[in-house]
């Protein structure tokens, strides 16, 4: 259950769907606490709305804010695992993104507005973790590579499934900061070029400069 959203039931209906979920056929499942599949897509939506109460959140809403509100160890071992949590969170929202076949929906209407502060949050504080880990008396630098590679594959794989105009605008907050922090980390300059070869490689880098090219 949820720690952090209140919005969420108590332990006592938790405790009832827990037991229906485990004298259920495995099956003939068709949900569990945080997520859920439908094998039939023609009753999705009743599906839906029997499955998942309005109160609860998808999967990869409830990971991004656990990442966001993580303290302390779980923290660190947020930011030292993060390729882990950023696969996570990009196949979750693949998933759901299929599963409520929104597949035709617009990309700026596929997902809360929320769950976007959320994912700023994230690249926010990653990025400045990646500044904070050269800034050690005993510099990280090579688990601030790792953690860069992986915010990179991350945003990455945001172009193919969010609004690229939302992406981009976390690609230039990423810009910003380590450009304010080249003059004291030199290594940055190499870590950011890093990130943005990863992004130029992205199958759609070309469609998506064209706006870029003259009229001649």
């Amino acid at each position: 259950m949820s720690s952090s959203n209140p919005d969420i039931a108590g332990m006592q209906s938790a405790d009832e769907e827990v037991k229906n979920i485990m004298s259920s056929k495995v099956s003939s499942r068709t949900c569990n606490r945080m997520s859920y599949f439908v094998e039939s897509s023609n009753d999705l939506q009743s599906a839906v709305s029997i499955t998942r109460p309005s109160s609860k959140k998808h999967f990869h809403e409830e990971l991004a804010l656990q990442m966001v509100v993580s303290t302390n160890m779980v923290r660190e071992n947020v930011f030292k695992y993060a390729w882990f949590f950023f696969e996570l969170l990009v196949k979750s929202m693949a998933q759901y993104i299929h599963n409520v076949d929104k597949q035709e929906v617009p990309r700026r209407s596929r997902f809360s507005n929320r769950f976007k502060d959320d994912i700023s949050t994230i690249v926010n504080v990653v990025t400045s973790e990646i500044g904070a880990l050269l800034n050690k008396q005993q510099k990280e630098v090579e688990q601030a590579e790792k953690m860069n590679i992986s915010l990179a594959f991350f945003l990455y794989d945001l172009l193919s499934l969010m609004d690229r105009g939302f992406v981009f605008n976390l690609i230039k907050h990423y810009c910003n900061q380590l450009t304010a922090k080249l003059n004291s980390f030199p290594t940055l300059s190499s870590m950011r070029l890093e990130f943005l070869r990863i992004l130029c490689s992205h199958e759609h880098y070309l469609n998506l400069n064209l706006f870029f090219v003259t009229s001649s």
